[in-house]
Formats: structure tokens, C-alpha cells, sequence
């Protein structure tokens, strides 16, 4: 997180030194982006930006939540759209992000995640805090469409489908097989919406069994 100084900035100044940030990582891998560039964009002196963030990646890891921040907002839209129809709005999303979304925020993440192959899947899951996003769009779900047995069922089902579509939504917005992506993923949450233990079979009949206790 950034200081407390930066944060007392004026809305301004804050925005001028983060679209900066965004322009140099936009433009060239998280290793080759230079803090001296941004800060000349920026107008700041270096010492300034060491009274805002630590280093580099602290900026790119407060960029990344904010923009995770549209990305949310585009997944509860999607949902309300949907009547809260969680596995309708997750391969929605892969869609929209793959198809290049208008809104500033997600353009510009999904320019960062082409310019990062292979790092910024375990960026997104430290800025994406389970709890979180649990908190953000559990109103926007209908829980009559999901098996939930137990209270706390709604976070794990988001932490564990948030594990496949991470992964999912970083080769979407690559240079790869877009549709093979797609297929994939739809293939994964088809498998997880209907379950992995045949009806009848003995794993079947333990979690059945487990869930009227």
C-alpha cells in the first residue's frame, strides 16, 4: 500500500503519478519499467516517490488492486445482467476481457497482463483478497442456483473457481489460441458445475451423507 503521504496528496497529483506508472507499465514488461521514467513523466522529484511507495513493485502491486477494482465491477454487472447467475457471468467475463472491453480500467489491466506472461497470475491472486471479493459480489449471486450446504460453501465455491479462472483470463488476453482458451475453461467449470463423484457411487453417497449431519 502506498504511504499515508501520498495518500494526504490532492486527487491530482495522486492521479498524475499513477496514469504515469500505468503509461510505463503499459508500455514495457514489469523488469524493464523505470521509475525514472515515471517519475519524469510525472513531474516528481525521485525522493518524492520514496515518501509514496517503497519501490517499484509496490506501485505495480497498488495499480493492480485498483484496476482489479474495475475488474470486479465488470464481474457484478455481468452477474445482475445475468439474474446472479455465477456460472453464466464467469465465462462472460472471459469474453469481455478477450474481446477488449471499452472501459479504461480493464483495457489497461488486460495491457499489462499481455506485457507479463507467466507473473502476473500470482499478482492477481494476492491483490484479489478472497474475503474481499467474497464480501463485493455475494449480493449480486443467486444462491438458489448453487449446492450451498454450509456456511461459508458461497467463499470456498469463489476461491476455488477463482483458482481456474485466474489462470484462464491471463491466456485469454495473451497471444495464444484465444478460442482454445475459452473452450478449456468453459470445459473446467462445466465439470465443477456438475460435480466429479458419479450419482450412486460411494464418494457420492459420503458427501450426501456428510451434508445431512
Amino acid at each position: 500500500m502506498p504511504t499515508p503521504t501520498f495518500l494526504r496528496l490532492p486527487e491530482e497529483k495522486r492521479e498524475t503519478l499513477l496514469q504515469a506508472a500505468w503509461h510505463e507499465f503499459v508500455r514495457v514488461p514489469y523488469a524493464d519499467a523505470s521509475i525514472n521514467r515515471i517519475i519524469r513523466e510525472a513531474g516528481i522529484p525521485r525522493g518524492s516517490f520514496y515518501m509514496y511507495f517503497r519501490d517499484k513493485e509496490e506501485l505495480f502491486r497498488y495499480l493492480m488492486e485498483l484496476r482489479l477494482e474495475g475488474l470486479i465491477q465488470l464481474l457484478t454487472d455481468l452477474l445482475d445482467r445475468l439474474d446472479g447467475d455465477l456460472f453464466a457471468a464467469l465465462p462472460a467475463i472471459l469474453d469481455v476481457l478477450a474481446d477488449g472491453d471499452r472501459r479504461p480500467q480493464v483495457r489497461e489491466l488486460s495491457a499489462v497482463l499481455r506485457q507479463n506472461p507467466g507473473m502476473h497470475q500470482a499478482v492477481l491472486l494476492q491483490a484479489l483478497e478472497p474475503q474481499r471479493l467474497l464480501e463485493q459480489l455475494a449480493e449480486h449471486v443467486d444462491r438458489s442456483r448453487l449446492d450451498l450446504r454450509e456456511e461459508g460453501d458461497l467463499g470456498e465455491m469463489l476461491q476455488m473457481l477463482l483458482g481456474i479462472t485466474l489462470p484462464a483470463l491471463c491466456a485469454a488476453t495473451g497471444e495464444g489460441d484465444v478460442a482454445a482458451v475459452r473452450r478449456r475453461y468453459r470445459r473446467w467449470l462445466e465439470l465443477l458445475q456438475r460435480g466429479m463423484a458419479a450419482p450412486g457411487s460411494p464418494a457420492r453417497r459420503e458427501i450426501d451423507s456428510n451434508s445431512k449431519e
